[in-house]
């Protein structure tokens, strides 16, 4: 009984370190696509900035009730 049970909890333990080491890599793996967005985000912003300063702002005003999220 004891062997069996001994057994069960290398076998969990097993199976925890396998899913970690996936979360790893998933992590890993969104980390790559977020510095490749954030790559192209700015190749954008630099090609049409140099042309249009204000390219991205909808408004620059903040205080403009029309631009401002309402919370009902």
């Amino acid at each position: 009984m004891v062997m069996r049970a001994e057994k069960e909890i290398a076998k969990a333990r097993m199976d925890v370190a396998h899913e970690v080491r996936l979360a790893k890599v998933a992590e890993a793996s969104m980390d790559l696509h977020a510095a490749k967005a954030e790559k192209i985000v700015q190749k954008e912003m630099s090609k049409h900035t140099s042309n249009n300063p204000n390219v991205g702002f909808d408004d620059l005003n903040p205080t403009n009730a029309g631009t401002m999220e309402t919370t009902n």
